[in-house]
């Protein structure tokens, strides 16, 4: 079972990474002869471009700071071994409440317009977030943790996942002659989740058969309220 826990950005240091909970103790797994296997979530666009770029040094660890609240000192931190991320939880929401979105709620109510409007930026933040990730690497699945159920959105993610989940199959193909895994989870609706699947690349559920096509449309996404 891989060992589970949450990066982010640290509010201090902006391009050092902290986990949100105490460090796990890795030392019964070593001390059976295993090796660590982690499945690390990312929650933002900033989190996961920093952990690409440490990731793009290849150094053999990446250095993590521990939880403010339990820090022994500011550089309280311990080792995460690169090779030993194997898998990428990764949770997109598509909304972004500012304080003018919050109005344009209250003056017009019309808050299916408001995803439109900041989607493109969003986009482009995650594209730019999954670029940073060097061509070799260790990661074999990626989880994409999709937990809305908007229809009108559906169309607009499903093609997020797409470009950046084919950009990062492509680059691991090609460098080190490998397929990646991608997945989707935490959409309820069965339709509208193999909408966001069906246009991903690599194999499905880590069990090394191809994608199944798909025949999902936009239209039968929209037509399923």
């Amino acid at each position: 079972m891989p060992v589970s826990f949450e990066l982010k950005t640290d509010s201090e240091q902006p391009d050092t990474l902290t986990i949100s909970s105490e460090c796990p103790d890795l030392d019964p797994e070593i001390a059976a002869g295993n090796s660590p296997h982690f499945l690390i979530t990312i929650n933002d666009p900033q989190t996961l471009s920093i952990l690409g770029t440490k990731l793009a040094t290849g150094d053999t660890n990446i250095p993590i700071l521990q939880p403010q609240s339990s820090r022994k000192s500011t550089d309280d931190h311990f080792l995460l071994p690169s090779t030993a991320i194997k898998a990428l939880r990764i949770w997109i929401s598509p909304y972004v409440y500012s304080n003018d979105v919050l109005e344009l709620v209250k003056l017009n109510h019309v808050t299916h317009e408001i995803p439109y409007l900041l989607m493109e930026s969003i986009v482009e933040s995650w594209r730019e977030a999954f670029r940073c990730i060097p061509e070799r690497h260790s990661i074999e699945r990626v989880e994409f943790d999709v937990r809305y159920e908007e229809v009108h959105m559906v169309t607009f993610v499903a093609r997020m996942l797409q470009a950046v989940a084919t950009a990062m199959y492509m680059k691991a193909r090609r460098t080190m002659g490998r397929d990646l895994v991608f997945t989707v989870t935490g959409c309820e609706n069965a339709k509208r989740r193999r909408l966001l699947e069906c246009g991903l690349p690599g194999k499905k559920e880590g069990l090394g058969a191809p994608v199944a096509k798909e025949d999902t449309t936009v239209a039968d996404a929209l037509h399923l309220q």
